[in-house]
């Protein structure tokens, strides 16, 4: 909400400007649920309500009625038709009869080309008086769909019925209309953009915001913070026990556990944020180019909202381990193992962070992060020696 609506300063607007846009969505009764506990529909309209917060002079819908039951396609474009003030574009494909019968206007394009505009049932009459009339009991939409589709595959008739179709619609008033009302709109869309960019935030303003919301993101993951902390525990438990109180003159050994601690660490780090972009890379390029947030502020949201585990789980790792294995206990030796594991957890966090920019899915970071991971370990130091 601050986020778009950055001029919006008094708390009474804010919470009216919502209760107004629940109210006309019929998201009233679940506005307290989380988005994954809500149904296909429910979540089109959380989609179509959070691009309402930004007042915009219309809403461009692509397939929004795509993967709905009929009774919940209904419902969202009645609901989106409830809105008076905002002009909405809908694509959609084989509309029932009964949500096709809400439209105030329809638009058929064949190629790219327009070749019939205007109400529903005026389009119906226009096909009717070139031959095409459409039977009682057929969708008009599927009627008109059916027709313009066999003119995609050149069967000669239909041919030459879309390009007849094409070429009165090019010489209709309704053209001249559409070019006149696509010129107001462009100048009201320039206006509706310029006044965005004036709302900005400052740079920590936005910070600021988008650090709470990671934050309560992180909260709501509880499960995954406890599998993290337990994880954590058991590797290094195994690890300190695998390696029991090693004599201080057993090298072998001693080498042994500085480096699978060592590896164990890099790659947790490594893997703890190689996924971080990818999975949230569709919700911040939607919001970039609405030019709701930037990012700079962004990136360092969420790499701050996660500084305060990334320093509490190696600890907890160091202390576990560096007390199992039995190195020299001092103190300074002990703050100088647990300064370089730390370091080498943070490089290790930064290279997840790299890589994860230059994927767009979870999976392409896995099938990079690991190799990568190797090459740069089998450079440590560790596993071979240049000198003898």
């Amino acid at each position: 909400m601050h986020l778009r609506r950055p001029d919006l300063t008094e708390a009474a607007a804010k919470s009216n400007l919502i209760d107004t846009i629940l109210e006309d969505l019929d998201l009233v009764n679940m506005s307290s649920n989380l988005i994954g506990n809500l149904s296909g529909g429910e979540r089109r309209r959380v989609s179509v309500a959070t691009e309402l917060i930004s007042d915009p002079a219309f809403l461009l819908c692509d397939e929004i009625t795509t993967g709905l039951d009929m009774y919940q396609a209904l419902k969202l474009i009645r609901c989106l038709k409830s809105l008076k003030q905002t002009g909405i574009l809908c694509t959609i494909h084989q509309p029932p009869t009964q949500v096709y019968s809400l439209f105030s206007r329809s638009m058929y394009l064949v190629g790219g080309r327009v070749v019939s505009e205007g109400a529903p049932l005026a389009i119906l009459e226009h096909f009717k008086s070139v031959g095409y009339e459409c039977p009682a009991s057929s969708n008009p939409a599927d009627f008109v769909i059916r027709i313009l589709s066999a003119g995609c595959i050149r069967e000669m008739p239909y041919q030459r019925f879309i390009q007849h179709v094409q070429g009165i619609y090019d010489k209709s008033t309704a053209k001249r209309n559409t070019n006149l009302l696509i010129e107001i709109q462009a100048k009201t869309i320039s206006k509706v953009i310029i006044d965005h960019k004036s709302r900005s935030l400052s740079f920590w303003t936005e910070w600021l915001l988008l650090t709470k919301r990671s934050l309560r993101c992180i909260s709501r993951d509880k499960v995954y913070r406890r599998v993290r902390l337990v994880q954590v525990i058991f590797i290094a438990t195994v690890l300190g026990l695998l390696y029991l109180k090693t004599e201080q003159t057993n090298v072998q050994n001693i080498m042994g556990s500085l480096f699978f601690l060592l590896i164990n660490v890099s790659f947790s780090g490594l893997f703890a944020t190689l996924q971080t972009f990818p999975a949230e890379l569709a919700i911040f390029r939607r919001e970039y180019r609405g030019k709701v947030v930037r990012v700079g502020p962004y990136y360092l949201a969420k790499t701050l909202s996660e500084l305060p585990f990334y320093l509490i789980y190696p600890t907890i790792y160091v202390i576990i381990a560096f007390f199992l294995v039995g190195y020299t206990i001092s103190a300074e030796k002990f703050f100088t193992y647990w300064f370089l594991m730390l370091l080498s957890y943070h490089t290790s966090l930064s290279l997840g962070y790299f890589l994860s920019t230059l994927t767009s899915t979870p999976e392409a970071a896995n099938a990079i992060g690991l190799p990568v991971g190797v090459i740069i370990f089998l450079f440590a130091g560790l596993a071979f020696t240049v000198y003898t």
